[in-house]
């Protein structure tokens, strides 16, 4: 039994594919027990490789060595040497590949994740296609993890002699081992196997090996001695895009899987990674601080620095918005960053119409420019209505900081059906936009204090009030009516969780017309709760319960996407261990990852700030100081 509490573990991909780097596995409440869990999804990967020279060697046991074929510019290809290209891989068949890192040897496949793991993947597969490799750079090692686990194995009994394995032809699989503290020498490995070899590897002289097909809700026993479990993997089967929840006790040495469903998203341009150009047309004093302090100290919000800056403020301003984001911008967001989305909070006030007789300039024309912009560098717009007019929180962005939550009362109401639609017609056809937020961060009014005539009106009559969250979805279902005539028929709409996915699930939202995306925003640098370790943050659990609820049936198909709206790399510094630099690398992958994997894609916030100091909340500050690797 594995007792030390200060263990980390991490679920890792074996030996047929390493499809699986390093997934740390964090805390979890599962049938009131404390237990460590990730998340595992059966991959649709063809044999990685392009056509090159067939040396084919004897028929029984044709060798097949792949090497790395990359430059500065590029991710490293696999060229598939020695056997038939049109074939399949049979018994015996060993991976060997050069790569970054391996010093002055070829690397045995497995060697570029691990510790000398010298494993080979050993795969009797048909009809595979050969593609550049969806190669993974690891920062663990600083190397490249090419993914060679194929499409629907067809498993069939190996030549005489050799081992082979009781499986059914074609089954998807993905298979795994789970490490203590990243040492190969101490696995966690299954005691029960099912076979004399794995589906993927061959066994060692000194070690049997093994598999344990983990069905859902079927607890398998595990051991953990040190420097046993070589080969004895276990292994999750279903169809490409099945998702599984991995579940660890260390307290009972179990492990078993959880069935997600199905959630396959193209790996096409429809997988988002973006940034957020915050602090621009929604002002932010905390973003901007000098900007602030120099027109109208102590203000807080963009109305009040332009009701009392007055000329001066509105000088200031424009002279900011022209110069903060421009066209050279999105043109290293694209070129140099990877970034193909960006996600614009725009105010109430964005056209004049909506802006006259308040205190806010109107942001037409910067909107319209970065449009222009996007299309100029092949990047997408998101455009999000970031404060609404009588404010959809009390929040410093929504405005105004402080004031009432007004939004969906009367004329308020009506005005803000006014700027959606205005807002689709004018850029909803635009070859650049990508969709349209219908609010952001929605907060619940507070009730109001009581008033004398509250005491001639009996206590039941006061309780009769329509639940907020139902307005807020009336709302939505009314937007979604007046914008979707001028949008393009792919275009989704964007709902704000309000912190919480599951909070519309089984209201009407469902009956938003077109395709919908559920914004969820994942901050761990808030809140009263003490500062855990750095470590714990970047596993990110809450994200991960957070985009893992389900859909309930009475939704339509297909069910509404999720969207990591905002995020960034934010910790308290009184954190555990943050005065290290290289945990942000990891925050940062974890959280792309997991949005990856189950949402429609992220957008880090921001892009960047107009303050030093501040490189976790600027996305261009840590792509400069290393956190964030690009192409992203």
């Amino acid at each position: 039994m594995i007792s030390e509490a200060s263990n980390s573990y991490y679920l890792v991909g074996s030996c047929g594919g390493w499809s699986i780097p390093y997934e740390a596995m964090g805390p979890t409440t599962w049938q009131g027990r404390t237990v460590l869990e990730t998340i595992v999804t059966i991959r649709d990967w063809t044999l990685a490789g392009s056509d090159a020279d067939s040396d084919s060697v004897d028929g029984n046991s044709p060798r097949s060595e792949h090497h790395s074929k990359g430059s500065a510019d590029s991710s490293p290809g696999l060229e598939r040497r020695g056997a038939d290209t049109s074939g399949s891989l049979l018994e015996g068949d060993s991976g060997v590949f050069e790569a970054e890192g391996c010093a002055d040897a070829p690397c045995r496949f497995g060697d570029v994740l691990g510790e000398g793991g010298g494993a080979s993947f050993v795969q009797n597969t048909q009809n595979f296609e050969l593609k550049p490799p969806p190669a993974e750079k690891t920062e663990e090692s600083g190397t490249w993890a090419p993914t060679l686990t194929t499409s629907c194995p067809d498993i069939s009994p190996s030549a005489e002699g050799s081992p082979s394995p009781k499986r059914r032809k074609h089954a998807c699989f993905e298979e795994f081992q789970i490490l203590v503290g990243r040492s190969w020498q101490r696995r966690v490995y299954p005691l029960d196997v099912e076979a004399s070899a794995s589906p993927t590897s061959v066994a060692s002289s000194d070690d049997a090996g093994g598999f344990v097909s983990l069905a859902p809700g079927q607890p398998t026993r595990a051991g953990c001695e040190v420097g046993s479990g070589h080969g004895c993997n276990w292994i999750v089967e279903g169809k490409p895009g099945d998702m599984f929840r991995i579940l660890f006790d260390p307290a009972r040495m179990s492990v078993e899987s959880e069935f997600l469903g199905n959630r396959v998203v193209e790996q096409t341009q429809s997988r988002w990674r973006g940034v957020n150009l915050g602090g621009w047309l929604v002002l932010e004093q905390w973003m901007a601080p000098d900007l602030f302090e120099n027109l109208v100290p102590n203000s807080q919000d963009e109305h009040t620095l332009m009701s009392k800056g007055g000329d001066r403020a509105r000088q200031a301003v424009t002279e900011f918005r022209d110069t903060f984001i421009r066209f050279e911008d999105l043109q290293w967001l694209s070129d140099v960053a990877g970034i193909n989305a960006v996600r614009l909070p725009v105010g109430f006030w964005c056209l004049p119409e909506h802006a006259k007789g308040t205190a806010f300039l109107p942001t037409m024309s910067y909107v319209d420019s970065v449009f222009d912009w996007a299309e100029e560098t092949g990047i997408q717009v998101l455009l999000d209505f970031h404060a609404a007019i009588g404010q959809q929180n009390s929040e410093h962005h929504s405005g105004v900081a402080g004031g009432r939550v007004l939004w969906l009362e009367g004329t308020y109401r009506r005005r803000n059906l006014e700027v959606l639609q205005a807002w689709a017609k004018r850029w909803g056809q635009r070859k650049a936009f990508l969709g349209l937020g219908l609010g952001n961060e929605v907060g619940k009014p507070k009730p109001a204090e009581p008033t004398w005539l509250d005491s001639l009106v009996c206590r039941p009559c006061r309780g009769i009030q329509r639940n907020y969250w139902e307005q807020v979805v009336e709302f939505y279902l009314e937007a979604a009516v007046l914008v979707r005539p001028f949008l393009k028929q792919d275009a989704p709409l964007v709902i704000d969780t309000c912190w919480d996915t599951a909070r519309f699930l089984s209201g009407k939202l469902c009956r938003v017309p077109g395709p919908i995306w559920l914004d969820y925003h994942h901050y761990e640098c808030f809140g009263s709760e003490p500062p855990r370790p750095v470590e714990t943050y970047c596993k990110a659990a809450n994200l991960c319960n957070q985009l893992l609820i389900d859909f309930p049936a009475t939704w339509p198909e297909p069910a509404p996407n999720f969207i990591l709206g905002e995020f960034s790399l934010a910790l308290k510094p009184e954190s555990i261990g943050y005065e290290d630099s290289t945990w942000q690398r990891r925050f940062f992958r974890r959280q792309t990852k997991l949005a990856g994997q189950r949402a429609a894609g992220w957008f880090f916030w921001s892009y960047k700030v107009a303050r030093e100091g501040w490189s976790h909340w600027s996305f261009r500050e840590s792509v400069e100081l290393g956190w964030i690797p690009t192409p992203v």
